[in-house]
């Protein structure tokens, strides 16, 4: 079972790193924004960070989509 923080950010976090995990995102560059249970040691430009790559994974636009991984790297 998960326990996640009764945070807005760490809820938030918690998110992310769902939606890393189901697109099997693996760069390290978000990992800091997807430890939840530290999300007390974010600066707050990660926070400012946190809220505009959440609002780009917005679940209402995501939606109905399909996500394809591009192998050749031409999209």
């Amino acid at each position: 079972m998960v326990r996640i923080p009764n945070d807005p950010i760490a809820k938030l976090m918690y998110y992310l790193d769902i939606v890393c995990t189901l697109v099997e995102y693996k760069d390290h560059s978000l990992d800091r924004l997807r430890n939840y249970s530290n999300y007390k040691n974010l600066s707050d430009n990660e926070v400012r960070v946190l809220y505009i790559t959440c609002a780009a994974l917005d679940p209402d636009e995501l939606i109905g989509k399909v996500m394809f991984k591009d192998e050749d790297g031409d999209l």
